[in-house]
């Protein structure tokens, strides 16, 4: 298991090592109900995808190609892999995201206009639209459960996405008795505006996020405004105007409702989230 997560990786010999450990652990009368050979098990087949991944990134790297570097990280993702290489994946894709997120400001700079009149014009459905939903989320609130069923799904692990800050980042600006517990509830809800934004950001978008994020606080009652809705109007703006701030205001939205415990603010963080996803 060491192996599987260092630098290198591991190679089609260890598969086999372990194999054959099995093979002789089973000949010698050992339970193939045991708990530790059932383990054992599992971690042979986890080692098989993890060979076959590392193949995968591999040939990403060399080809460079978007659509295979996608696929590798992907990979990465599902079987939480930390090697050399998987970490390279994760440089090629914050490059080809920069890249991608500029091309797309000045695309979205063309329509700018035509959204803001768009949005100030649906502003009094947008509001009616939000207070039927509160009531549905109420009477059912199959989101909150879907949510639930991925935070308990390794699979969907927000602190495994490739650009997430790390915890020593996130916390450099809070006093240093508080920044073991600020890391703690780093994607978890709080009351009060985040120090830096969740993801690795430029210092301008870093100042935009805290902007969001208080926009969020504020829509959804846990700060006060006397315009709450005006704050959600910002925030889906913003994310329209600078697409390579989307990933990081979901992220946020997420934060929000999970582990909310007023059930007011986390409906009105779902709803944010239901618009801005649909």
């Amino acid at each position: 298991q060491i192996k599987a997560s260092s630098h290198d990786g591991i190679t089609k010999d260890d598969l086999n090592d372990l194999s054959t450990l099995l093979e002789k652990v089973k000949a010698s009368g050992f339970s193939k109900d045991d708990e530790e050979f059932k383990s054992a098990k599992d971690f042979q087949v986890r080692m098989r995808a993890q060979i076959e991944a590392q193949e995968q990134i591999k040939l990403a790297l060399r080809s460079k190609d978007e659509s295979k570097l996608k696929g590798a990280m992907a990979a990465i993702q599902e079987l939480g892999l930390a090697t050399g290489d998987a970490k390279a994946v994760m440089a090629e894709m914050r490059i080809l995201e920069e890249n991608q997120a500029a091309a797309s400001r000045e695309a979205a700079k063309v329509e700018t206009a035509k959204l803001r009149q768009v949005l100030k014009a649906s502003t009094p459905e947008l509001r009616s639209d939000e207070q039927y939903k509160i009531s549905q989320l109420e009477e059912n609130d199959d989101v909150s459960k879907l949510f639930q069923f991925a935070l308990s799904n390794d699979k969907y692990d927000m602190g495994k996405f490739y650009r997430i800050r790390e915890d020593a980042d996130f916390v450099e600006f809070i006093e240093e008795s508080k920044r073991i517990e600020a890391a703690k509830h780093k994607l978890f809800h709080q009351n009060s505006v985040i120090p830096k934004s969740l993801l690795r950001l430029q210092e301008e978008e870093n100042e935009t996020a805290k902007q969001l994020n208080s926009a969020i606080l504020q829509y959804c009652g846990d700060l006060s405004h006397p315009y709450p809705s005006a704050q959600a109007q910002f925030l889906f703006l913003t994310g329209l105007e600078q697409p390579n701030l989307v990933d990081e205001v979901f992220l946020q939205l997420c934060k929000h409702v999970n582990g909310n415990p007023k059930p007011y603010s986390k409906h009105r963080g779902f709803i944010m989230m239901c618009i801005a996803t649909r």
